[in-house]
């Protein structure tokens, strides 16, 4: 395991949002009682973790994140500066955000059987929504909390759209802007 960051100098505005998104996330998915995740937490990069772990032999293992996609700098929040503007270095800057979740989808029980038990898919989309539900209600509860260091906090909920489901998993993002 490398050694902690410890002399590392913070960005001062995004990260800890994104700390706090993640820890809101994580406890909101965990009191609306879904089955247990694998891993809830902060992730980096431009892809999705890797999906459809945990999935094989019918397990009921799930992926939850907090990723950054994209800062740029909006005088209006959450509006981008338009590209006639000439940002300096005092320009504010926003933060796209995608929260997301993704779980195993229901398969066929039997290799003969084509479509997964009607009530497998009943109970996944059930599931689905009470996620969608968790992910909106992270954002409210964490930027709408009485923390002093969190009064000046602005956000805009995107859309929420369902994940892709070609590695075998279900679940779906809400894309978030702070700023």
């Amino acid at each position: 395991m490398a050694a902690p960051l410890t002399n590392l100098v913070d960005e001062e505005k995004f990260w800890p949002m994104l700390q706090a998104l993640a820890e809101c996330l994580c406890k909101s998915l965990a009191e609306a009682n879904g089955p247990d995740l694998c891993y809830c937490g902060l992730w980096l990069g431009d892809t999705d973790p890797p999906l459809g772990v945990g999935c094989s032999g019918g397990s009921q293992c799930g992926i939850a994140w907090v990723r950054p996609i994209e800062v740029f700098p909006s005088v209006a929040f959450p509006d981008p500066l338009d590209a006639a503007s000439r940002p300096n270095c005092s320009s504010p800057l926003a933060m796209t955000v995608d929260l997301a979740i993704s779980r195993c989808m229901p398969g066929p029980k039997e290799s003969r059987q084509q479509m997964p038990d009607p009530q497998d898919v009943y109970d996944a989309l059930r599931l689905q929504m009470s996620d969608m539900r968790a992910l909106r209600r992270a954002v409210q509860c964490c930027f709408g909390a009485k923390v002093p260091e969190r009064r000046d906090w602005q956000y805009t909920l995107g859309p929420w759209a369902p994940i892709p489901t070609g590695a075998r998993v279900t679940g779906g993002r809400l894309l978030l802007t702070i700023g």
